[in-house]
Order: C-alpha cells, then sequence, then structure tokens
C-alpha cells in the first residue's frame, strides 16, 4: 500500500523532473504541483503527457526548445544533456 509520503513525492515529481519543493512557483504558493490537476497552463506538461510520457527526459526530443523557454529547468543542466546523449547515441 502507498504510503501518504509516497503519494506526496510522486504528485511533486512533474514531467520536466524538477522536484516541485524546489519550483519558484511551488514555493510562491502559485502552483500546486504538477500532480494536482491538468496543468493547462504548463506547456512541458501538456507536451509530456500528450505523448503519454512520464517524464520529459523519456522524449526523443528532449531537450527541446520547449524545455530551454521553461522558467523551471537551467539551460547549462539541459546543455549537458543534450551533449550526453548525442556522445551516448554514436555508433562505436
Amino acid at each position: 500500500m502507498v504510503g501518504e509520503k509516497e503519494m506526496t513525492e510522486k504528485l511533486l515529481t512533474p514531467p520536466c523532473g524538477l522536484y516541485c519543493g524546489f519550483c519558484p512557483l511551488y514555493i510562491r504558493k502559485e502552483c500546486e504541483g504538477c500532480g494536482n490537476g491538468e496543468r493547462a497552463e504548463c506547456e512541458l506538461y501538456q507536451c509530456a503527457r500528450g505523448k503519454e510520457l512520464e517524464f520529459c527526459s523519456l522524449c526523443s526530443n528532449f531537450p527541446c526548445e520547449l524545455s530551454y523557454e521553461s522558467h523551471s529547468l537551467h539551460p547549462v543542466w539541459l546543455d549537458k544533456l543534450r551533449k550526453y546523449r548525442a556522445a551516448s547515441t554514436k555508433e562505436v
């Protein structure tokens, strides 16, 4: 059986991968977390759910321009992910 703490953690783990507890919008109480509704105003959420993905990082196009435009994802981190993905897909 899933406990209350586990359910809260699941609700605060959005498709972008940023724990909601660290998100400026969540901290300012402008957002309840991606697990609490359809999140129509969040393009990252809508994109991931539209592709039936739990996390953006599971998408073959990640990181994409939408992720770079996000307020919650740091561009340096995204650049590193892009380089890592490119290196890991090269044929040996």
